[in-house]
């Protein structure tokens, strides 16, 4: 089932759910369980700044994921 919401025609999204970024904690996994159900998916930036290898990997895994 599909929840339409302004929310939703605006981010093109399924589902009006939208993970928020937990730092300092790693969210990849979380970002794309969440992206693949048809929610927003958010990376989060805390660990991508302070570990720059780390944060491109991370945005690799999703780029090849979602």
């Amino acid at each position: 089932m599909t929840i339409e919401t302004n929310i939703t025609k605006m981010l093109g999204i399924k589902h009006p759910i939208i993970g928020a970024p937990m730092g300092p904690f790693y969210t990849t996994d979380l970002t794309i369980a969440i992206s693949e159900v048809g929610g927003l998916g958010v990376l989060s930036d805390t660990n991508l700044l302070s570990d720059m290898a780390k944060g491109k990997n991370a945005i690799q895994i999703m780029k090849k994921t979602c």
